[in-house]
């Protein structure tokens, strides 16, 4: 069984920073800028690289990235990550 799970993911997401969020793109900043990402660009190991089994995992938990960036009606959450994580504790309630 893989360690990513509905739990992991909202462990995860419950500590990230609101600051560090956006949307409609993976991954935003640089050059001077902090680096934002969106719900999968988030999905990196403790080094930081891309974690491809990881993005897939909550990909495969449905419709993450819609959700992530507000196009899904029963969640209105103001910002990404916590309609990410209303989301995600509704289907672990499911």
């Amino acid at each position: 069984m893989s360690k990513f799970n509905i739990d992991y993911f909202i462990n995860k997401f419950s500590k990230i920073d609101d600051k560090d969020c956006i949307t409609g793109t993976i991954c935003k900043g640089g050059a001077g800028e902090p680096l934002k990402y969106d719900c999968l660009g988030h999905c990196k190991d403790d080094k930081g690289k891309y974690n491809l089994r990881e993005r897939d995992a909550l990909r495969n938990l449905g419709n993450v990235v819609s959700v992530w960036d507000g196009h899904e009606s029963h969640f209105t959450q103001p910002t990404p990550r916590l309609r990410l994580l209303a989301y995600l504790k509704h289907l672990k309630n499911s």
